[in-house]
């Protein structure tokens, strides 16, 4: 079987999943999701609602890939490397609290954001620094070394999503630091397109990809940057190079899409992008495995 192409439940707009959501997913021929599992989406306190999610994931046989727990930043909270210990072993209970949420969907992964931020404001980079943070790796790591235990122990991987202004080279390291068969690399190209080392990036991770986060950009530098999450295909973003890189990572058989839409649904210009990522990822494929099957003669 080829590489899947599965969609975060971003697309619907900040608020809790409804049974809606679900049906427009199998009627559009997704199979795959990432559920957004912290404040705002759904709550990860909101046992009812997860209950609901459990049963219409049941009723229109879709998977639950990935859940997208808490993204923390200093002076915003949630944060994994807060500086306050009390504080910040406050936010590793929230994020067990959403692999309870995860293991209840029967998710393979939970994103967590690599949140190593040494300084405040982080955006834009240029900024004069108000608050510096030179222990944030430090505190990031020791963080992610407890949630490492309980994701083993909740059989849930996870993805430690790229960071735009962040080392790549030294996340990358980091994450080979635990078991492959418990912490891997979430691949978010919209935050890979800051600065001109976006195949570098990918180059550097694709060994323990195991999730994405993709989405179209326009790459504008400095102040003018933003997160777009357009879709594949609207921005200046090389996907065709994306999918033959893509196309030979064997850790990550399923690819979520994470878009936005003005209406806060699936269109078909959307499900039109998600069909000609997956075809070109096929084309891709099949090159692959025809150079390979040459090379063996």
């Amino acid at each position: 079987m080829g590489i899947e192409i599965g969609l975060s439940n971003c697309v619907f707009g900040k608020r809790p999943p409804v049974e809606d959501d679900f049906r427009q997913m199998h009627d559009f021929n997704i199979r795959h999701m990432e559920i957004s599992l912290l404040r705002g989406w759904l709550d990860p306190h909101a046992k009812n609602t997860i209950a609901d999610v459990c049963r219409w994931l049941e009723k229109y046989d879709l998977q639950a890939l990935s859940v997208h727990g808490p993204s923390g930043m200093p002076v915003q909270g949630h944060w994994l490397a807060d500086p306050d210990d009390a504080v910040r072993r406050q936010n590793i209970v929230e994020r067990r609290l959403v692999l309870e949420g995860a293991k209840a969907f029967g998710a393979k992964y939970m994103i967590v954001e690599y949140e190593c931020y040494d300084r405040w404001p982080f955006w834009p980079h240029n900024s004069p620094v108000e608050f510096s943070y030179p222990h944030a790796h430090e505190l990031w790591k020791r963080s992610m070394d407890e949630l490492v235990t309980d994701a083993d122990r909740a059989g849930v991987k996870i993805a430690v999503e790229n960071i735009d202004g962040l080392p790549h080279d030294t996340m990358a390291r980091t994450v080979a630091e635990w078991p492959a068969d418990v912490v891997g690399i979430c691949f978010d190209s919209s935050h890979a397109t800051y600065g001109d080392t976006f195949f570098e990036q990918l180059d550097c991770f694709k060994n323990r990809i195991i999730g994405t986060h993709l989405s179209d950009n326009d790459a504008l530098p400095g102040i003018e940057w933003q997160d777009r999450h357009w879709f594949p295909f609207q921005g200046v973003i090389n996907w065709e190079r994306i999918a033959e890189t893509l196309a030979a990572v064997k850790t990550c058989p399923i690819l979520i899409v994470e878009p936005l839409t003005p209406d806060h649904k699936i269109t078909p210009p959307l499900a039109e992008s998600l069909e000609k990522l997956r075809s070109l990822i096929a084309r891709k494929g099949k090159l692959l495995a025809g150079r390979t099957m040459c090379g063996s003669n």
